[in-house]
């Protein structure tokens, strides 16, 4: 009775192997027979197999133009990050296909939101925050306590002009046995027209329209004075930026002619 060795049993599975195709497939494949993987022959194809890759922009136009270059698609809005991606390929829940043709945008922000975030919330002397009031004075409304507008310019001086006063009270108590002395020191800051906050006007991201931030100023007290700006309700007017970034979106690639709908959230095909 003749055997066959181990040499040949692998040469006759590579020999079975290689006679038979993957058939079915959009790409056409067969297996390889080292380890039976897979082999894509895509790259001998004179075209791909499907249209595969992303578009990017900072433009909301540009966006819908190209959006309005392939069949319907669904876009989702990232609020936090203020971007979006529509996908063209996704398919249906009958017929998914593979997400992997798609269009970004990223709005990009204006250097006067910029200043302004990193101003927000940070702790500054008064010759930093005096000098940055002095640079963006034609974005800034200066408001007292009440809410009345102050001269931008005098709320400036009134900022550098800061002194840190103390007061001290003290109770002295004396009898045959014994002596008690209580002390109780207050510190203020104190100028004249000091602002208690600013509004901050500008056009946060290119493609939105202008609003206004508020910004509540808090003296620390100390040997030196350290001043405070900090932003009011940030996260709800981020949420109002993000919808009318979907709004402004739903509007250019209707404008634009493209079929598509838009979603405020994150969305990432699985694999």
């Amino acid at each position: 009775m003749s055997t066959i060795d181990k040499t040949a049993l692998e040469h006759l599975e590579q020999r079975t192997l290689q006679a038979h195709a993957i058939e079915g497939t959009a790409i056409p494949a067969r297996l390889v027979p080292k380890d039976v993987v897979i082999k894509s022959l895509e790259h001998l194809m004179p075209h791909r197999a499907s249209y595969r890759g992303g578009f990017v922009t900072h433009l909301i136009h540009d966006f819908a133009t190209y959006a309005s270059e392939w069949p319907a698609g669904r876009c989702f809005v990232d609020q936090e990050h203020m971007s979006a991606r529509i996908y063209f390929d996704l398919g249906t829940v009958e017929t998914p296909g593979h997400g992997e043709h798609h269009g970004n945008i990223q709005l990009q922000r204006t250097a006067p939101f910029v200043a302004f975030r990193n101003m927000a919330g940070d702790t500054h002397t008064q010759k930093a925050l005096a000098e940055w009031l002095e640079d963006w004075a034609a974005y800034l409304v200066a408001f007292d306590s009440t809410g009345e507008v102050l001269n931008i310019g005098a709320a400036i001086n009134a900022v550098r002009r800061i002194t840190i006063a103390a007061k001290k009270e003290s109770t002295t108590s004396q009898n045959d046995f014994s002596a008690a002395r209580s002390g109780f020191e207050e510190i203020e800051a104190r100028s004249e027209q000091l602002p208690a906050g600013f509004r901050f006007t500008c056009m946060p991201f290119h493609g939105l329209d202008t609003r206004s931030f508020e910004l509540r100023m808090s003296v620390i007290t100390g040997d030196q004075p350290k001043l405070v700006l900090r932003d009011v309700r940030f996260e709800d007017v981020q949420e109002q930026m993000a919808q009318e970034f979907a709004d402004k979106l739903n509007v250019a690639l209707k404008s634009a002619g493209a079929e598509a709908r838009v979603h405020i959230g994150t969305f990432s095909p699985s694999a």
